[in-house]
């Protein structure tokens, strides 16, 4: 066919593979995520037992529907009690725990107030 509109049979294989492709990025996805709901609740562990953190909430995509989580998001946590002694150590400890799941380490007594604000509107605790 040349110069003009396919018809629906023309575009049949190309729609079934489209709908193949975004139910296999999906399923990729959904186990992303449940990997990154996973790590993030064992970085939430780690930051209570070995740097004294006394809360700790999951931020960012994560923390929203699900359809926000992409191929790039990281795992973004606000923690409160941190000491400031021992914030690069935990921030480096959190950011190699998965090699394609980064942690993000947001201290709360740092944090800007109106950030801070922003970020607790959608915050899940863990």
């Amino acid at each position: 066919m040349c110069a003009g509109r396919w018809s629906d049979h023309e575009l049949a294989p190309f729609r079934e593979t489209y709908r193949s492709r975004a139910r296999a990025e999906h399923s990729r996805l959904l186990v992303r995520r449940t990997r990154a709901l996973a790590l993030a609740k064992e970085a939430a562990r780690i930051l209570r037992e070995r740097y004294g953190a006394g809360r700790v909430m999951l931020v960012g995509s994560l923390a929203g529907p699900e359809d926000l989580f992409t191929q790039w998001s990281d795992v973004d946590l606000l923690a409160w009690g941190v000491p400031a002694c021992d914030t690069f150590r935990a921030v480096a400890e959190l950011a190699y725990m998965d090699p394609e799941l980064p942690v993000e380490l947001i201290c709360a007594e740092t944090c800007a107030p109106d950030v801070l604000d922003r970020l607790l509107e959608q915050a899940v605790e863990l």
